[in-house]
């Protein structure tokens, strides 16, 4: 069965499909349910401390899984990275660390593939594993197991999506903050911790011989087979949450929304501080029409993870569903603050603003979107998403000129 992760996006006035979830009868015009954003890495970041190294990978939103595995001559450890992932040229991000010598990224169909290149000639005790919007790669012996003092800890940005994104350059086009009011975040920082929470239960050999079984199938587009991978990793290790969540996956892709929120929830039970399966769950939910259900799981993800544009980006259509357009404007102004490349949300908080009477503050959102859009539509390689961005584009222009001359 072929997996669909991406889907419709409706401009309600003029009935233009651009996005993922389509628009339900009655809801409001805001620039309505888009949901997918594209999976975007926004963030490398080395930290070494003693022999241990820490590489954290931050993205604009969770992905729908992580598979990893290790090679020698040369030694390296790939990280497959699953979700909507835009296509981007591959790069090589070189580092000043005598262990890790390149991080190179290059995209894949529905995967991102992240290589760490290391400099001896086998490959060190390593642990791949995601949180919400985080994937951690430790390598070597971690500060708490090192004998003696601690060692001075350095730090090293090896890519940051804000300095290198032309969408994100400031410029005399850039959007300015319109709602005062609203606080401006601050950037998103790796977690005190870059310890992922440990396994929820320890697996037996056959249990995880059918976990990774299960993945290998899922990546190859056969999710039945992967389903039966899983439940037999579950009938094996009951307490094992990331079967019960990649299960979820398989049923959302299924759109067995019912059975992925099960799994969702049993994910959760075990795991209580996953924020990646609450936003999960929190699809699932808006699939089956359980908006309240929705809403409360994005909250506790945001609990969780704060600086989460999708997150955001989700709720502001939840207010707008409700006519709570300051609510509305404020988690899209959110989602602006912390993904600025993101087209669709300048139009969205436009709207929510025109909605609450602020035509000028509208207006003066509109404008600085235009630059915005153009960049955002042409790093679109894929015909049908340019097109969908380029009629986003002539929407904001023609909301523009309807304001201009109001």
């Amino acid at each position: 069965m072929q997996r669909k992760r991406t889907g419709f996006r409706t401009f309600a006035a003029l009935q233009i499909r651009l996005g993922v979830v389509a628009l339900v009868l009655g809801m409001p015009s805001a620039f309505a349910q888009s949901a997918a954003l594209s999976l975007h890495l926004q963030e490398i970041r080395l930290t070494a401390e003693g022999e241990a190294r820490v590489v954290l990978f931050q993205f604009s939103q969770p992905p729908d899984s992580i598979r990893s595995f290790s090679l020698s001559s040369p030694s390296r450890i790939v990280i497959d990275v699953h979700g909507p992932v835009q296509n981007v040229p591959s790069r090589i991000h070189q580092t000043e660390d005598a262990l890790l010598t390149h991080v190179r990224t290059g995209s894949h169909p529905q995967r991102l593939r992240l290589v760490l290149d290391l400099s001896g000639q086998t490959v060190p005790v390593h642990s791949v594993e995601h949180q919400a919007t985080t994937v951690f790669a430790k390598l070597g012996k971690q500060s708490g197991e090192q004998d003696g003092g601690s060692p001075p800890v350095r730090t090293q940005v090896l890519f940051s999506r804000s300095q290198t994104t032309l969408a994100s350059q400031p410029g005399p086009e850039s959007p300015a903050p319109v709602l005062a009011s609203i606080p401006t975040p601050s950037p998103p920082s790796p977690p005190a911790d870059l310890t992922p929470s440990p396994s929820s239960e320890p697996l037996s050999q056959q249990a995880r011989y059918h976990l990774e079984q299960g993945q290998i199938l899922y990546d190859a587009d056969k999710v039945d087979e992967a389903i039966v991978e899983w439940r037999e990793a579950l009938r094996l290790a009951p307490q094992a949450a990331r079967a019960h969540h990649l299960l979820g996956i398989a049923f959302r892709d299924q759109k067995d929304h019912t059975q992925a929120a099960a799994a969702f929830q049993q994910a959760l039970r075990i795991e209580p501080d996953n924020a990646t399966a609450y936003v999960h769950l929190a699809r699932a939910f808006e699939a089956l029409g359980k908006e309240q259900e929705a809403f409360d799981a994005y909250q506790k993800a945001l609990q969780l993870v704060p600086s989460a544009p999708y997150v955001h980006n989700r709720l502001g259509y939840i207010f707008a569903g409700r006519e709570d357009w300051q609510g509305a404007a404020n988690e899209w102004y959110q989602t602006i603050q912390l993904a600025p490349h993101y087209a669709y949300a300048y139009a969205n908080y436009g709207e929510a603003l025109e909605r609450m009477g602020r035509q000028k503050d509208a207006l003066s959102t509109y404008k600085n979107a235009v630059p915005i859009c153009v960049r955002f539509t042409q790093a679109f390689e894929d015909r049908r998403k340019k097109g969908k961005a380029e009629a986003l584009c002539a929407e904001i222009r023609k909301r523009v000129t309807r304001l201009r001359g109001s």
